[in-house]
């Protein structure tokens, strides 16, 4: 495999253009990452990660329900990261095409591409439909406002409630938190979450034609702030985990790294920079693999590994 992110052209100017190294080596996979595509008129634009997420539409759906604010730049070279998935997976296909038919090929990623068909309904919608997503707090960003779910604490911190309670099972095990705090009676609804608890089931598609489910719905989103209100953000987060409710604490990278969960399941790595004298934190496997265990090292050096080429 043989994977290229030069500026386009680069390679062919030296003679190692895709039709030269298939004649050389026919089961050779070449993968190439640039910009807008090898043959693109605007192959030799520049660009940095910011004009990609930018122009290609990401950009656009991050941010706050306040739209007076601009919108808000993933961190962390995602359009670079987001290519590089792709990359990985049209290797994929590559290598298994090549099982069946013994030659290689060249996969050619387009960044911007890459960028805009990951900018969930936001592209296809307006394609197709002339939907302009909203932006929204802490939650996905659709044609319509949906209800905010970034809440805060009694600790003056922020939690995201997630996906909303929408079983039955679900409104139960709210009432049971309710109880174990001694909160029940407080709760003005506390009746409507039991009416939640004691249905067969409840589809949200029937919210616009079965006022009651609408109210049930409604509940669930209301338990969950009251819930905030008393509790501080971290007790928040473990009581509704446990219950199994999707919700999340709003940390700073360095918090969460040091989350005690986190550390228990290995995922800081320490890693030694010789050259430089110091350990750094890492992230770890996001994962825990067991045919392929996680190994973590420092980036190799410019030039350090010459002599394998």
């Amino acid at each position: 495999m043989f994977l290229e992110a030069d500026q386009p052209g680069g390679l062919d100017a030296v003679g190692l253009d895709w039709e030269t190294l298939r004649e050389i080596a026919p089961r050779l996979i070449v993968v190439t990452i640039t910009p807008f595509g090898s043959d693109s008129p605007r192959s030799h634009e520049p660009v940095t990660d910011l004009t990609v997420l930018a122009e290609a539409g990401p950009v656009w759906s991050c941010g706050y329900d306040d739209h007076s604010l601009p919108p808000v730049r993933g961190g962390g070279n995602q359009a670079f990261h987001t290519a590089g998935n792709w990359a990985v997976m049209a290797l994929l296909v590559a290598l298994v095409a090549r099982e069946e038919t013994g030659t290689g090929q060249h996969v050619d990623v387009n960044l911007h591409a890459a960028s805009n068909v990951t900018t969930e309904m936001a592209s296809y919608g307006w394609l197709m439909c002339e939907w302009e997503v909203q932006r929204q707090t802490g939650r996905h960003a659709t044609p319509q406002r949906t209800p905010p779910t970034q809440v805060r604490c009694a600790d003056g911190r922020y939690v995201n409630t997630g996906v909303l309670p929408r079983t039955p099972e679900a409104f139960a095990r709210l009432l049971e938190l309710l109880d174990r705090l001694g909160l029940r009676d407080e709760f003005a609804s506390s009746v409507i979450l039991q009416l939640g608890a004691e249905r067969d089931y409840l589809n949200v598609a029937d919210i616009e034609t079965d006022p009651l489910l609408a109210e049930i719905l409604g509940a669930g989103r209301d338990v969950l702030w009251f819930l905030a209100e008393h509790l501080d953000a971290h007790r928040f987060f473990v009581e509704t985990q446990r219950i199994g409710l999707a919700t999340g604490v709003i940390r700073t990278p360095g918090e969460a790294i040091a989350d005690p969960h986190f550390a228990a399941r290995g995922f800081p790595v320490q890693i030694e920079h010789p050259e430089l004298g110091r350990t750094f934190t890492y992230p770890g496997a996001p994962y825990r693999f067991t045919r392929t265990p996680w190994a973590a090292g420092r980036a190799p050096l410019l030039g350090q590994h010459q002599e394998l080429l």
